[in-house]
């Protein structure tokens, strides 16, 4: 969904929803952007909401989804601004993409709002938190990796944002919560010191998983209002270590 700005601009936020979600998630940025001046590009993540596909790749394949996305927005806005805010699983595919983006920029700024530093992490963690038995996290890890790449493809230990972040130049804004028991907060920081270029990090005291805009919304706008305010007034060599 192509929401237009009332006033006449051609800089416009493309928004990721996460697991589970879909584009309505982004109804709570609406008015944030649009104050701040940006049109908002709402989708539906593959498997999600109205698009296709039956399989959800956590960001392994969405990423290219998200540079057809920008073919449009492109085709539409040739000299246009385009920023990325993506959130949980959303924010992990907007890291992979700007690695993907890093030779063409065309994006000129990412918000990583609860992203996961990588997949294959994330999955053991969470098996060891509800399976007590040593092996079985490791063992129902193997078989679900292999299930993947039997169906799409594609491997665990290749959905990796960390790994992507550590070659990409363009700045980033990474948002968190500090109480998240889903995705701990120890991965926004792990996923912050790998980052190449421009960054900056903002943890939410006593805020659970994507829920900063929810427990904070003054914080969350001003943080994000003075994040993209500096990249639009500085490139990213003079941005920030």
């Amino acid at each position: 969904t192509y929401i237009k700005n009332p006033r006449d601009t051609e800089k416009t936020i493309i928004f990721l929803h996460g697991f589970g979600e879909n584009r309505a998630a982004g109804i709570n940025y609406l008015d944030l952007y649009l104050a701040d001046g940006f049109n908002v590009l709402l989708v539906d993540s593959r498997a999600h909401g109205e698009s296709g596909g039956s399989t959800v790749t956590w960001g392994y394949y969405e990423k290219y989804d998200v540079d057809t996305w920008i073919d449009w927005l492109s085709e539409h806005f040739p000299a246009g601004e385009i920023g990325i805010h993506g959130r949980s699983m959303g924010a992990a595919t907007a890291l992979m993409h700007a690695e993907m983006d890093e030779n063409k920029k065309r994006v000129a700024f990412y918000i990583a709002d609860s992203a996961y530093a990588d997949f294959e992490s994330l999955l053991r963690l969470q098996a060891k938190e509800y399976i007590s038995a040593t092996a079985w996290p490791d063992i129902l890890l193997k078989y679900a990796d292999a299930a993947a790449y039997w169906h799409e493809r594609y491997m665990f230990s290749q959905i990796a944002p960390v790994s992507s972040v550590s070659r990409v130049t363009t700045p980033v804004l990474y948002l968190h919560g500090q109480e998240d028991t889903l995705i701990p907060v120890a991965m926004a920081e792990k996923l912050y010191q790998a980052t190449k270029g421009p960054k900056e990090l903002h943890v939410f005291l006593q805020t659970q998983h994507a829920a900063g805009i929810f427990h904070d919304r003054a914080g969350y706008e001003k943080t994000v209002r003075e994040f993209i305010r500096i990249c639009e007034q500085q490139n990213a060599t003079r941005y920030m270590d």
